[in-house]
């Protein structure tokens, strides 16, 4: 049978290991943050690099990266990661946009090349009409955000 001080204490035991239990560990809020302020905003941009390469649509590499995002938030994490899924996908998506017009600015500057007559490298350029070349090539593309225009969606 237990005394009073007894009883006291193993009551303060139960208290203190119950509360003890729903503590997080030391190490899991820096591993916590490194996540997600570092690996899944540096993996959001690789991704979104690979897939604007295969879709070419901005728009669909951004619902993409939500849709992946928010199937992760309700199976791994909390509501509140739903925050930081609609920052990776703003993320995803600006990614994608800036992917795309360097993969425009590369494909305009080989069409040019390729239509040049070849002349020697060493004679004078001149940089404005290269520039407006350029600008021209960039105004002739399809600026709808997607590869294909709307007549084959019909």
């Amino acid at each position: 049978m237990l005394d009073k001080t007894g009883v006291k204490n193993y009551i303060i035991s139960i208290h203190y290991n119950k509360s003890r239990k729903n503590l997080p560990k030391k190490g899991w809020n820096i591993m916590n943050n490194l996540l997600l302020f570092f690996a899944l905003p540096v993996a959001t941009i690789l991704l979104s690099i690979v897939l604007q390469k295969i879709l070419n649509c901005p728009i669909l590499v951004a619902i993409t990266a939500f849709a992946i995002y928010l199937i992760v938030t309700f199976s791994a994490f909390n509501e509140t990661f739903l925050i930081y899924a609609i920052v990776y996908t703003i993320i995803a998506y600006i990614t994608a946009a800036v992917t795309r017009f360097i993969m425009r600015i590369i494909e305009c500057q080989n069409n040019q090349n390729n239509q040049s007559n070849d002349s020697n490298i060493c004679d004078e350029i001149n940089i404005n009409s290269d520039t407006s070349n350029i600008c021209n090539c960039l105004m002739e593309n399809n600026t709808s955000g997607c590869r294909y225009s709307r007549k084959y969606w019909h």
